[in-house]
This record gives C-alpha cells, structure tokens and sequence, in this order.
C-alpha cells in the first residue's frame, strides 16, 4: 500500500510543481492511491483537479463522485462543505435535496455551523418536508452552538409560537443571549420585551440598539421620555429620539414629532415643519395624521382652510378604520346631494356607529327620523337615538 501520507505529500509537490516538474498526471495518480488507503484530503484534491481541469478535461460529475466518497467517510467538515457546494450549485449541479441531506449528517456528526444551515430547509420545506418542529430543533442547537443570528431567529419562533406554543420567558432569554453577542435585532426585542417589567435594562438596550441606528429602537425610546413628566429635558429627548426614527420614516415618530412641534411650537417654521411631518405620516398610512390633517384642513387650524385635502384625508383614514374619520366624511357627502355618495355616508355612518361614535348614533337616528334622505323608519331612529343615549 505504501504510506498514505507520504503518497499525498509526494503528490501533492507534484500538483504545484515544488522540488519536482509540475506533473498533473503523476499528481493524480498519487492523489488516488492516497484516497484508496483512505486519505480524506486526497479526495478533494482529486475533486478540484476535475473541477478546475488540471491535467484532465473539466468533469464536474467525477468531481461529484469524489466529494460524495470524501463526505461518506464522516468528516463532518467535509460534509458541510459538500451541502455547500450543492446549495449554492457554483461548482457541481445545485440539488437542495442533497445539500439537506448533507446539511443534516454533518450537524448530526457535530459540526456546528451545520444546524444553522439546516433549520431553514424545513421552516420552508425546501428539499425536505416542511417541519416547524424540527426547524426549532435544529435552531435550537445553533443557537446554543453561540450563533447569534440562530440565537434571534429562534427567540423570535418562541416569541411568535411558530412550532411551540409561545414562550416569552424562554424568547427573552435567547434574544438576551444573542443581544450580549452583538446582534441589533436582538438588542431591540430585548428591550421591548423588557419595556413593560424592567423599564432600567430596557432603557439600556433600547439605547444600544438606537446608537447602532435602529429606528425602532429610537421611536420606543421617544414614547419612554413622552410617558415621563414633560419637563423641557424629557420633552428634549422624546424629540431627539423621535427625530431619528422620523428620519427614517417611522410614521408613528413623525406624527408624535409633529405633536410635540405643535404643542411646544416656538415659532412658524415649528408649525411648518409638523404640518410637513403629518403629511409624510398620512402619506405612509398612518391613521392618527391622517385625522389630524382632515380637522385642520376643515377647520383652517394651522393651514388655510382646504375641503379637497380635508376630503382627502378623512377618506384615507375612515378606510381604515377610524370612527371619526367615517362620521366626518359621511358628514361632507351628506351635504353634497349624490345618490352614490349618500350610499357611501350610510356605510360610514353604520361602520362608525359600530364602532360606537356617539355622533355617528345621533346623525342616523336623525336620518331615519325625519326622513329627508333616506327611507323614514321610526324603528331604526329609536334603535340608533338609544345606543346614542347610552354614551
């Protein structure tokens, strides 16, 4: 048999032509004698030959016979780097089935950057049957492997229930895990999760994460100085933090931005400049600056009186959802004499009356009652004057 160690050795000068002529040939002749007395490197030797075509024609197929022979032999390492190369189909066919398959004998044989690869395959059933138990299973053992990024996703399985039941206090524990390991994510959940029981380490982690610029992180932050007495200094800082979640387009954070503008205005441009934050807010979706904006257009509070953009934004906001915002645009189509429109007041005035807005209540019974607009029906004018006078 020869000694397999010196066959590789003497192989492998051949390969890079050190001490002897470069001989491709020789290279691999040694290279397998090696791998059949059972060298594991000298199979991937032989498998890169093929693959780059050195001193054979380009195979990726025989290369595929080598790394599976070298995989088989129970090195973990190498049968991770074999799933690699069928995930990401660089160097031999991509097949998702195998890199599974290969993923799932390495983590089993103990190599620890395997399980993290693993989980996702069955969390999304790729080249696996999907398996949300055996995703946390296998995230779980990433996670204590120290991964930090295993560490979040599975405390953020726990803290949803994706595969388990919800477990909070276990969420926590991994999100402070990978939170002391540097992940951002984890340094803002820890803090949120921490907000309503810990408000001192939360505050502390919710600072980590918003000098690493979470937005999130600093719109939280800026709720926590709000909630405390308004003295200038937390005012001050609620509007630093607000500022920079604003900035990166929370639309809670420009809204409660522009409150605190309003409110504290110390000049035009501070009304300017809220009158700016509603709209970006109102254009995002955000339901409370879409109201505001509607009031103040209507009622010319800080704008000049505008009916289009009050339309505009009681509209966009009573689609959804808000109550008031469907009484104050039944109210503006009430008043314009359209069949259609009229039907659409109805549906707001009953979306809203649902929602018990007393005002909504009060305005359909009327309705009903007189008649004017719609069919008169004494019953329904008593069912809706009832549930008004009950708030």
């Amino acid at each position: 048999k020869g000694d397999i160690v010196s066959q590789y050795g003497l192989a492998n000068l051949y390969h890079q032509g050190l001490g002897v002529p470069q001989d491709y040939s020789e290279a691999l002749k040694l290279y397998k004698k090696a791998a059949s007395n059972g060298h594991l490197k000298a199979h991937s030797k032989i498998a890169n030959m093929f693959l780059k075509g050195e001193g054979v024609i380009k195979n990726s197929k025989i290369a595929e016979v080598w790394l599976i022979e070298e995989a088989e032999l129970g090195d973990n390492k190498t049968q991770y780097n074999l799933a690699d190369k069928y995930f990401n189909g660089s160097e031999i066919q991509k097949n998702l089935i195998n890199a599974a398959l290969w993923y799932k004998k390495a983590a089993e044989n103990g190599n620890n950057l395997a399980p993290f690869k693993l989980a996702p395959f069955y969390s999304k059933g790729i080249g696996v049957k999907k398996d949300e138990k055996k995703a946390n299973h296998w995230y779980k053992i990433a996670a204590d492997n120290g991964d930090p990024n295993a560490q979040y996703i599975y405390a953020s399985r726990l803290e949803a229930g994706i595969g388990n039941e919800p477990n909070l206090d276990i969420s926590l524990k991994y999100y402070l895990k990978s939170a002391k390991n540097g992940n951002l994510q984890s340094k803002y959940k820890t803090g949120k999760l921490l907000y309503n029981s810990d408000i001192e380490n939360s505050i502390k982690w919710l600072k980590k994460a918003a000098k690493e610029e979470h937005s999130l992180a600093s719109n939280l932050l800026g709720n926590y100085f709000l909630s405390l007495d308004h003295n200038k200094q937390n005012i001050s800082n609620a509007k630093i933090y607000y500022s920079i979640a604003s900035d990166a387009n929370i639309p809670e954070a420009k809204f409660q931005l522009a409150n605190l503008l309003v409110k504290y205005n110390k000049n035009k441009n501070d009304i300017k400049k809220a009158i700016q934050l509603y709209t970006e807010a109102a254009d995002l979706g955000e339901t409370k600056s879409q109201l505001v904006l509607g009031i103040f257009y209507e009622k010319g509070t800080n704008v000049s009186i505008n009916k289009k953009l009050s339309e505009k934004y009681y509209l966009l906001a009573a689609r959804k959802g808000v109550a008031e915002a469907q009484f104050k645009i039944a109210k503006i189509y009430l008043d314009k004499n359209n069949k259609q429109l009229l039907k659409n007041a109805l549906k707001f005035l009953i979306l809203a009356a649902k929602q018990n807005n007393p005002q909504a209540c009060y305005e359909l019974a009327n309705l009903y009652e007189k008649g004017t607009k719609i069919d008169k029906s004494h019953e329904l004018a008593f069912f809706w004057y009832k549930k008004s006078s009950k708030f």
